[in-house]
């Protein structure tokens, strides 16, 4: 299971390396609810039709690599809809495949 001080770590490094004009808000979360099918949600908060914010949860009980790897995919999402102008976009075109693999690459890279 993944600690919330190294969650923390992965986050700063997101803001650094991937920031985004959203504010996001990430939670390791018990895996009931909507999180019952799926290691990983992002939840937008709407206003007139444009994101205002996100909130990441992620399921609690994954490995550090399953975290790690659904942050990743939740933060593209972010990063998506930033890149949208803050409207609602589709979930996972080429443009979220490219800027998550972008994200995954660059963390490797530095590793």
């Amino acid at each position: 299971m993944t600690n919330r001080k190294l969650l923390r770590e992965w986050i700063a490094w997101l803001n650094r390396r991937w920031p985004t004009r959203l504010p996001v808000r990430v939670m390791l979360c018990a895996p009931t609810g909507s999180l019952t099918d799926s290691v990983g949600m992002s939840f937008a908060a709407m206003e007139d039709g444009h994101v205002t914010s996100v909130t990441i949860k992620i399921r609690n009980n994954l490995t550090v690599d399953q975290t790690m790897q659904t942050l990743w995919h939740e933060w593209a999402h972010v990063l998506r809809w930033h890149i949208s102008g803050g409207t609602w976009c589709e979930e996972r075109d080429s443009i979220f495949g490219a800027i998550k693999h972008e994200i995954e690459t660059s963390w490797l890279l530095e590793d």
